[in-house]
């Protein structure tokens, strides 16, 4: 079983802990040892996921991640 991959951000004061379904990230850090790792300044794409309940409710979900660093520099 593949290990989950999680980012943590910062938004409106409020930090969130979110599962990143990015492919790229996803493998890249799945192929990493267990640990934290610091992207610095990122670009997030959040998306919502299929209700997992009768309410409704929906996990939110880090789609995709766009690094400034190499979104500058290009």
């Amino acid at each position: 079983m593949a290990v989950r991959v999680q980012g943590q951000f910062e938004y409106a004061g409020a930090t969130y802990w979110l599962r990143v379904t990015d492919p790229v990230y996803e493998q890249r850090y799945q192929a990493q040892p267990e640990g934290y790792y610091s992207l610095g300044e990122s670009y997030l794409t959040i998306s919502i996921g299929e209700p997992y309940d009768k309410q409704e409710a929906c996990y939110k979900l880090i789609a995709a991640i766009i690094e400034r660093a190499e979104f500058v520099s290009k």
